[in-house]
């Protein structure tokens, strides 16, 4: 039952219910456009990013990117993170996305040392060499 039906006449109440569908729509719109985009980015960071050598260039406007989609991820999750959000299947949407960009963040602009990572897989794999 919305806002509308428990109260109905009451114009407040009813105005908020309003509000909540037009952000609602808002809000699907804006994170599909969202999740293209890192869509798009991801196919640009595979043809620019993934070589022997990435430019340091292409790697700044790569952080840059990753830096502005993360912050909306955010925002994003905060707004569908409530436990009465009525879309979870946006919310999840909104969780997966937002893990995958900070994961590429991590493997582009912070990523493991290699000794750090001999190290883990002796630890994991000890009879490996």
């Amino acid at each position: 039952m919305d806002i509308a039906e428990k109260a109905p006449g009451f114009g407040p109440l009813e105005k908020l219910q309003e509000l909540q569908e037009m952000a609602m729509t808002d809000l699907a719109r804006e994170v599909e456009a969202w999740s293209i985009a890192r869509r798009n980015l991801f196919e640009w960071q595979k043809e620019h990013l993934l070589v022997e050598k990435p430019d340091p260039e292409m790697l700044a406007l790569n952080k840059k990117a990753l830096d502005r989609m993360i912050f909306h991820g955010q925002v994003f999750s905060l707004a569908t993170s409530r436990g009465d959000f009525p879309d979870r299947a946006l919310a999840d949407e909104v969780h997966a996305n937002l893990w995958a960009l900070r994961e590429l963040y991590q493997m582009f602009h912070d990523p493991m040392e290699p000794a750090e990572a001999d190290r883990i897989l002796a630890q994991v794999f000890p009879d490996e060499p």
